[in-house]
Parts: C-alpha cells; structure tokens; sequence
C-alpha cells in the first residue's frame, strides 16, 4: 500500500471513530486542507486525480481495492498453490483500478484484452485472470462493501491464444522413452515413466507419492494430494509395477517412493525430473505436443480401445466424472474393478 493512500486510510479511520460532530468537522476540515495543499502542489491531471482522490479516500467514499484480498483468500477452501494464484490475480487488479468505487466494466474489458495481448496469454490462462478477479468481486458483495457488478458483463477476449492439446505416446514409444532414460544413466527418470505408464497418473502425484501410502500387501497406493478433488484416489497396482516399487521401498517406512537425499521437495524434484524428460522426447524425435502427461493419455488411450468404462477410467486416472449421475451420487469404482481395468494395459516386452 503506498504512503499517502495509508495516511487516507488512517483519517477516514479516525472520521469513522470521532465521537462529537465538531471533532467529525474539524478532521473534514483538516482533511480538506491536506487535500487543497496536494492539490496546489500537483501538476497536471495525474496529480490533480491523486489529490482528488486522496480526499475522498480519507472522507470514506473511496475504498481500496486490496483493503479486503487477505480476508477473502482465508475463506476460500483451495490448494496453497490456488491462494497463490488467486493472490497474485487480486493484487493484480488492485494494483491496475485501486479504487472498488471506481471500477467499471469497459476499463476492466480494455484491461483483460490488452493483458491478453501483451502476455500471449492461452485461453485458460485468461479464463483464470477473469474467474478469479470475479470470484474477488462476488466476496466484496457478499460483506457489503459494493452493491453493483461491474465484472459480470466482462468477456473472453476473442484474440485469446487457444491451446493445442497434448497427443498420446504410443505404447512402443512409451517403452522406449523408458529403456533410453534407463541407458543414459538416469534411474529416477525410467522409474517416474515406469510408474506413470502403469498408472495414468500425473507427475507431480508420482513425484510427491510417499512410502506410507503405498500398501505393497494390498496391492494398491493412495494419492492424497491432486491437482483436483477427482485426483485424490486409491490406485491399484498393476502385477508388472509391483516389482519395481518393491525394490523402490525396500525396508523403507516413510519418505518419498521416488525420493532422492540430495534433492529437495516432491515438487522441486517432479520439476527437475519434468525437464530431463523433456529434453529426453526431443533428443528421440518427439514434438512440444509430447510431454510427460502424453504418458497419461497413453493410458486412458489405451483403456479405452480396451472397452473399459469412461467412469471407470476416470476414477483410475482421477478425472472428473463424465456424467452427472455418477459425478454426484456414485463413491467411485471398486478397487477390484479398477484393478481388472488396469489389467488391461499391454506394453511390448
């Protein structure tokens, strides 16, 4: 917050606790005074504007748009990562229309459009700038500090970068994506593509995947932290991967399946991992439409072709439910059927 918007507040604080009318119009007095003084020293219509708003701000009728940022984050149930994200769009706004009794809906448009332009934003990326700026503007509402919605009529930019989606491996490629990390010395990288083409799931689910989740008697390991409420699931283990995560857990009680001492966190680590595997694909003839989450459609590719119910699939992967009905009233698939679904996978040998 910048010095004199702090020093409108503090009087706008103080005109809102005076307990007589003469100490209420002495501070308008005094206010007004600050203000005149500004407004004598400003030059041109930036600090005219400054002024200006330097008294209404103390008087009350201008709130900031940040006052209320921190306090709406702490209700929201998301990740840390998504308060991240949600901080950073809010303080954005702020910082870009200052004032809550300012904002309109053509400026914020000119804003998103021209945002849009400027970063080479891809149109989910938008899509974020603009739910999370309204999400901010629906709690201003909900505690009263503004009645109207100036963000409602506000739209998608229609020259938003749209996103070419990421094609499968096929389960050849996957196998030898695998056997060349494995030959250029890299075991971490072979066994995050081992565990993935047996799973579908995501590299940083694998990545952060601890030794106490995996039930190696059971046959099957949780995912307690996703990307999304559908990607905390009980996976089980296919026949060909226990092996591997035998030799991965070994006596081991707790830490990381995938854990290495002289690396840091399972995100820090999934990241480095990420990189290696990227430079991997290419070096092997892959396009930038090829990424670790092709290993992921690897698997629902081939779940698919093999029959396996899209529900099915999904709470394998830990996708969001296709239909509605199962979506909001099924628990989810058994673990034995799931297991009967992941049987199902073939790589060559």
């Amino acid at each position: 917050m910048k010095a004199d918007e702090a020093e409108a507040l503090f009087y706008a604080g103080m005109l809102k606790s005076a307990q007589s009318d003469a100490e209420r119009e002495g501070l308008v007095d005094h206010i007004a005074g600050l203000a005149s003084d500004r407004y004598e020293a400003a030059t041109g219509e930036h600090g005219r504007q400054a002024a200006l708003r330097f008294n209404k701000t103390a008087n009350g009728k201008l709130t900031a748009t940040a006052t209320h940022i921190e306090a709406w984050l702490v209700t929201l149930p998301d990740k840390p990562a998504t308060i991240t994200a949600k901080r950073r769009v809010a303080t954005l706004f702020a910082d870009t229309f200052p004032y809550i009794e300012e904002v309109e809906t053509r400026p914020v448009q000119a804003w998103l459009t021209e945002t849009a332009r400027v970063e080479k934003m891809a149109t989910p990326t938008v899509d974020r700038l603009l739910s999370f700026s309204r999400g901010y503007w629906r709690y201003l509402m909900d505690i009263g500090v503004i009645e109207t919605n100036p963000l409602r009529d506000v739209r998608r930019p229609a020259g938003a970068r749209k996103v070419q989606s990421w094609l499968p491996f096929t389960p050849a490629q996957v196998v030898a994506l695998r056997d060349a990390a494995s030959e250029n010395d890299d075991p971490e990288l072979a066994e995050m593509i081992e565990l993935g083409m047996w799973t579908g799931a995501r590299i940083d689910e694998l990545g952060g995947l601890k030794v106490e989740e995996v039930d190696l008697s059971g046959k099957s390991f949780k995912i307690t932290e996703a990307k999304t409420s559908a990607g905390i699931r009980e996976v089980p283990i296919h026949l060909r991967l226990l092996p591997t995560l035998k030799r991965l857990i070994g006596q081991r009680k707790s830490g990381y399946v995938l854990g290495r001492p002289r690396e840091g966190t399972a995100t820090r680590r999934s990241k480095a991992v990420g990189e290696r595997f990227s430079t991997l694909k290419s070096r092997l003839g892959h396009t930038d439409r090829h990424v670790f989450h092709s290993i992921r459609k690897t698997v629902g590719t081939q779940l698919e072709n093999a029959g396996v119910s899209e529900n099915v699939a999904a709470d394998i992967i830990g996708h969001e439910k296709p239909r509605i009905t199962y979506g909001l009233y099924s628990g989810g698939a058994s673990l034995q059927v799931k297991r009967a679904a992941l049987a199902k996978l073939k790589y060559p040998s």
